[in-house]
C-alpha cells in the first residue's frame, strides 16, 4: 500500500512544480514533503494510541475527578450519552 508521501514523491519526480525562480522549486518540494512526512506520522501516533486522545479536547472535570478518587467504591451517574461507559473502560485499562 503506497502512502501519501510515496505517491507524492512519484509526482515530483514524474511531473515537478515549475517556478520562476530554480531555488524556489525544490525548497517549496522539500517544505512539502517535510509536512506531509510530519502528518502521517502524526496518523500513525493517533492510529496507535488511542487512549492518549480520552479527555483530551473537552475535559470532563467529573471524570477526572472519578479517576482520582481514591476509594474503593466509586459511582458515576450521568444521562445519556455522557461518558459513563467510556470512563469506566478507561479506568479499567489503567488498573
Amino acid at each position: 500500500m503506497r502512502t501519501y508521501f510515496d505517491v507524492l514523491c512519484l509526482f515530483v519526480k514524474n511531473f515537478g512544480v515549475r517556478h520562476k525562480e530554480g531555488g524556489q522549486k525544490e525548497n517549496f518540494m522539500q517544505v512539502l514533503l517535510d509536512r506531509i512526512k510530519k502528518i502521517e506520522a502524526e496518523q500513525k501516533r493517533r492510529a496507535d494510541s488511542k487512549l492518549s486522545r480520552y479527555n483530551r479536547d473537552k475535559v470532563h472535570e467529573k471524570q477526572m475527578a472519578f479517576h482520582r478518587c481514591m476509594k474503593r467504591n466509586r459511582w458515576v451517574f450521568g444521562g445519556n450519552r455522557s461518558g459513563k461507559t467510556e470512563c469506566g473502560a478507561v479506568e479499567t485499562v489503567w488498573l
